[in-house]
Parts: C-alpha cells; sequence; structure tokens
C-alpha cells in the first residue's frame, strides 16, 4: 500500500488541488513524469541498495523516504518544491516496489506464488477505497498541506509495522517456505518448477510491451480525477469513482493470482485486459454519462492487475531461477520507463485540445498492441505457465 499506491494511485487524488494552485496541466503531468524518472533511477539502484542492508531495513527505509516526500509536498510553495517531493517519492517507489516484494515472496513460498503476489498488492487498492474521499475532504476543511501531511505520518506507521513483522527469509523464524515438501517432492529437489530464459527477440517485444503497459498504468491511473472533473464532474464525483477504482482493484487482485496459479498467466491475463481495454474506452465516453465514468474505473481497475502482479509472474515463466531478479528488474524497469514517456502525454494534449478525453482513447490502443505482444511472446517461447 504504501511503496506502491501513495505514489502511483493517491497521488493522483491531489492533482486537481494543484490545478487550481494555477499550475498547468503539463505542470501536473510532468510531476508524475519525475516520479516515474526517480522511481526508474531507484529500479536501477536496487542491486547496490540493498547490497549492504536486507529486504526488511530497505522497505521501512522506502516508507521513510515517502513519507518524507509527502512531508516535503506540504511545506512547498512553488513548483520546484513539488519536484523535489515527487522525485523522493519515486525514489520509495523505487527501492521499495515490486522488486524487493517479489524476492521476499520468492523467499517463502515455492507453490501459490501467483496467490501470495496477489494477496501482498492488495494494500495499493485498500489505500486507493479509504484515502482519495479522505483526502478530499482533509484538503476542502482543513488544508491542502494538512492532507499531504496525514498521508505522510500513515507512511510512518506503516513504516514501523514493516520493520517489526517482516523477515527476509522463513530461516529467521525457524520455518520452511511454504510448499517446500510438495516442491521438492514434485521435482526431486529443492526447489519448483520454473520458466526457461527467454531468447533475444521476444525479450525486446516483452520490454517494448511493458513501456506501453507502464504507460498505460502510470498515466492513466494518475489522470482520473482530472478527467471528470475537466468534462464538468464534481471532485466528490472524481474521488468516489477514484474509490471505485480501488475497490475493483483489490477484487482482481485477490483474483489473478489464484487464477493464473489454477489456469495460466497467459489466459488470466487476456481475461484481464479484455476487461482494461473496456475501462479506457469507458473513461473516453464519460463525458456522455456519469455510469461511463464510474464503468471506466471499475474496468480499468479489474483490468489493472497484470501490470501489478502480472510483471512477476511474467519474468517467472520466462527465466530460470539463476536469471528471475535479472529479468524482474528488466521487466520493471521496461515499466517504469513507459511511465515516463506517456505520464506528461495527457497534460500536453490537454494543454493542445483542452481535453483528456483523447488521452483515453490512446490508452485504449496501447492496452490492445501489449495484449497482441503477451500473447505473440507466449507463443513464440511455448513457456508452459505455472
Amino acid at each position: 500500500m504504501c511503496t506502491n499506491g501513495f505514489p502511483a494511485n493517491i497521488f493522483a487524488s491531489y492533482l486537481p488541488f494543484l490545478k487550481e494552485l494555477g499550475y498547468s496541466g503539463t505542470q501536473t503531468s510532468s510531476l508524475v513524469t519525475i516520479r516515474c524518472l526517480s522511481a526508474f533511477t531507484g529500479m536501477t539502484l536496487v542491486p547496490l541498495f540493498y547490497r549492504r542492508i536486507n529486504l526488511r531495513t530497505g522497505l521501512a527505509l522506502s516508507c521513510l523516504i515517502l513519507a518524507a516526500a509527502y512531508f516535503i509536498h506540504s511545506f512547498a510553495r512553488s513548483y520546484a518544491g513539488y519536484v523535489v517531493g515527487a522525485a523522493c517519492m519515486g525514489l520509495a517507489h523505487g527501492f521499495g516496489g515490486m522488486i524487493p516484494i517479489s524476492l521476499l515472496i520468492r523467499n517463502w513460498f515455492r507453490q501459490k506464488r501467483g496467490t501470495a503476489i496477489s494477496i501482498s498488492t492488495v494494500g495499493m487498492g485498500i489505500g486507493s477505497i479509504v484515502l482519495p474521499p479522505l483526502v478530499v475532504r482533509v484538503a476542502q476543511n482543513v488544508s491542502l498541506p494538512a492532507a499531504f501531511r496525514m498521508t505522510s505520518y500513515i507512511s510512518l506507521a506503516i513504516m514501523v509495522l514493516a520493520f517489526l513483522i517482516i523477515r527476509d527469509t522463513p530461516d529467521e523464524c525457524g520455518l520452511t517456505p511454504f510448499g517446500y515438501e510438495k516442491a521438492a517432492a514434485e521435482t526431486d529437489g529443492p526447489a519448483a518448477a520454473e520458466g526457461r530464459d527467454i531468447s533475444r527477440g521476444p525479450r525486446y517485444c516483452m520490454l517494448l510491451g511493458l513501456m506501453l503497459l507502464g504507460g498505460v498504468a502510470m498515466s492513466a491511473a494518475g489522470h482520473y480525477t482530472t478527467l471528470f472533473t475537466s468534462v464538468g464532474y464534481s471532485k466528490e464525483e472524481a474521488a468516489l469513482s477514484f474509490s471505485l477504482l480501488g475497490i475493483s482493484l483489490t477484487t482482481s487482485k485477490l483474483l489473478f493470482g489464484p487464477m493464473a496459479d489454477r489456469f495460466d498467466n497467459r489466459k488470466t491475463s487476456l481475461l484481464f485486459l479484455v476487461l482494461l481495454t473496456l475501462g479506457a474506452v469507458s473513461c473516453a465516453l464519460s463525458p456522455l454519462h456519469p455510469l461511463l465514468m464510474y464503468a471506466g474505473t471499475l474496468f480499468m481497475g479489474l483490468g489493472f492487475t497484470p501490470a501489478t502482479v502480472g510483471i512477476s509472474l511474467y519474468a517467472a515463466d520466462f527465466s530460470s531461477a539463476k536469471n528471475y531478479p535479472s529479468l524482474l528488474k528488466d521487466f520493471q524497469r521496461a515499466y517504469m520507463v513507459g511511465g515516463i514517456l506517456f505520464t506528461a502525454v495527457p497534460g500536453k494534449l490537454f494543454d493542445l485540445f483542452g481535453s483528456y478525453v483523447i488521452s483515453y482513447w490512446m490508452f485504449a490502443g496501447m492496452v490492445v498492441a501489449f495484449t497482441i505482444i503477451l500473447l505473440l511472446v507466449y507463443r513464440i517461447t511455448e513457456v508452459k505457465c505455472t
């Protein structure tokens, strides 16, 4: 919830208030771009960051960096101040995001990893349900700085919990990984079955596809409230719709992992990507009727799971155990590059055409392109999904 949801989702609730302060669409979108650039830097430095500290300490420090980011935002009085806060937010996302979380799950689980990753990312959805209406209420009834500080204090509380609860490996608690005995019996060894290493051509195709997916996930989620308020809906209606996104996102995460474990990642991803496409189209049509606004966030929330849970599972399908950390980092970085390239686009299009609607038609096309790439790569590599 903290290092993934707060930078990527919750910050979107603040953007309409920044526009009311006089910042342009390009400036508010650029803050999301800066966050993505900083997150990309953090992901690149993950091996160095965790070389001297363990996963437990690193995740706690990431929560601390995020708390500092929102604290900086609460005192910002110029665009430069928000830039500094966005940069810190991105570092927290890079150091404490899905890379260390996936490695933790790999240490603790030999089977049902899809289900475990799904559960671990549910916090993002819970945060998206609870916090956006609260942020709007505090910002309107108290002040915008107070709303920023509230998020900072929540991040500090999560930092303490993370440090007290998390352990890097089951050995530290005198336990064995979940499914260890069954995996050892099935493979006649200590590890569960892994995918095989992807070849160069399909690898580049996946990197390109994940850039498109990252552009949608990072940019669409960051511009819901500005899209809906720009076409005439109130901030309260936009925040309510964003909370619906959190509910659907949480539900989809609880479904995606078990479905991937039960069936396979390829078929499960296809279903959810179809929902994501329908959501983007509904958002583009949202000026026509309020139900389309709510349908857009509902379907996009249901369809976003390949961008959260899916990437770690794709890396496992396309790599051996030895090369999994490296491929996971490359996949996550490609995803983040997409965010860097596309997060400022909606703001620029708004400044040019006076509408965010065109951006969501673009997002729909990007999801279709990623879906085609993903299915082709699975077919070419003939990976047996676990």
